[in-house]
């Protein structure tokens, strides 16, 4: 996997991309700051409610942190993907090719609910 690089690595391979410019510091710093921020009201839910929930929200939140930046690097390094992603992947990388918005890695249906009025063609 390619969960060891840091964006600013990955903006010498792919191009500028969001999270690299002008930040200063390792994605990594990045994801155990979502984990910490996550776990904040997993942790008081667990507090006061005693539902034994957390170890199930942690696994899923990091299955789905795995596989979304393993489809994004993918998406950007040209690996394999299955057939219905490819559509995705091309929804993806026109945000690095001069058109504003179209954020969503793998799932671009806010994109086209929210935004789809107010893309603009780059330069």
């Amino acid at each position: 996997m390619h969960l060891n690089m840091s964006y600013t690595d990955f903006s010498c391979i792919g191009g500028q991309h969001s999270w690299s410019s002008g930040m200063g510091f390792s994605y990594g710093i990045v994801v155990v700051l979502v984990f910490v921020l996550n776990a904040l009201p997993i942790f008081a839910l667990e507090l006061f409610l005693h539902i034994a929930l957390a170890v199930g929200i942690f696994a899923g939140f990091t299955l789905y942190f795995i596989a979304y930046e393993e489809i994004h690097w993918r998406f950007h390094l040209g690996g394999w993907l299955p057939g219905w992603l490819h559509l995705a992947r091309n929804h993806h990388l026109l945000h690095h090719g001069g058109f504003e918005g179209r954020y969503n890695v793998f799932l671009p249906i806010f994109d086209w609910l929210f935004q789809r009025s107010t893309w603009k063609h780059g330069s």
